[in-house]
């Protein structure tokens, strides 16, 4: 799949997608939220179904799960970052592969077209940045894997690595779950500051690539997923640094300050605006 993966994403991301994925940064600008785009077609089904063949869900390993929803052979999971102190409640049976030498061929290949020059381009030329430098070292990069029940609450991530010395600039998820059906959840929400607007709520498709421009807005899948019983919610997550800070309107003059993972309080029913509305406060949509 590699060849023709990568000469299908590099046309696909100039001819077809940019067009579509610079109006939608124009109308987040212009929304005071933070620059992101939403698309699907971006990658190769053949390396996408490869990928996802490749990250078992826990039907396939459920037996080994833990009780505390870790799965074997990942890097991290929410409870062994609980138990360390790195976080409270605030994520559940989410799993995380990070080191690029323990995935498989697929999945390594798919990291590898989210670090390729074509797709960095790409990316500058939608966000209208530039000096993008792809994760170097998998700080966080990697396979997330969420079991059912599992959710990961609002927050805007950090923003500065200190041991790379980089500005965290850009999110991209790319999801691998065919079939994944609105019933399940594990919509991605992305909120302004204040906790009064929702932007986006993405269902996690086969496919579907998602990039948001790290500032101060936040994201999450705050909700407990509803999957069956041996699904799960996948996806493969790539961040990109940039040198200096990168400044958006939402920041207010703040994006300068290096902050750490920051969790959002309770949505502003009063308030509250768009398509997360009715999960977060009852409200119609």
């Amino acid at each position: 799949w590699q060849d023709r993966a990568c000469v299908e994403s590099s046309l696909t991301f100039q001819a077809r997608l940019l067009p579509s994925a610079r109006a939608q940064v124009y109308a987040a600008r212009r929304g005071g939220i933070a620059p992101h785009f939403v698309l699907d077609g971006v990658f190769a089904s053949t390396l996408l179904q490869g990928a996802a063949r490749e990250v078992p869900e826990a039907a396939t390993i459920g037996g080994e799960v833990d009780a505390a929803g870790c799965l074997p052979e990942y890097d991290f999971c929410s409870h062994t970052l609980r138990s360390s102190g790195s976080i409270g409640e605030e994520s559940r049976g989410l799993n995380y592969l990070v080191r690029d030498w323990r995935m498989p061929p697929a999945t390594r290949e798919l990291l590898g077209q989210l670090r390729s020059a074509g797709f960095l381009f790409f990316l500058e030329k939608a966000l209208g940045m530039s000096g993008l430098i792809a994760d170097p070292g998998t700080f966080g990069s990697g396979v997330h894997n969420a079991l059912s029940g599992g959710y990961l609450r609002l927050h805007s991530d950090i923003n500065y690595a200190k041991t790379q010395h980089l500005h965290r600039s850009v999110i991209v998820m790319v999801y691998l779950n065919p079939d994944w059906e609105e019933s399940f959840g594990g919509h991605l929400e992305l909120w302004s500051r204040n906790l009064t607007s929702c932007a986006l709520r993405v269902l996690p498709t086969l496919g579907r690539v998602v990039a948001i421009a790290n500032g101060m807005s936040y994201h999450g899948y705050p909700h407990p997923l509803r999957a069956p019983p041996g699904r799960s919610r996948r996806g493969v997550a790539m961040y990109y640094y940039t040198a200096k800070p990168v400044h958006h309107a939402e920041c207010s003059g703040a994006c300068e300050r290096r902050t750490t993972t920051t969790w959002a309080g309770k949505v502003d029913c009063a308030r509250c605006q768009g398509m997360c509305c009715a999960d977060h406060c009852g409200m119609p949509s």
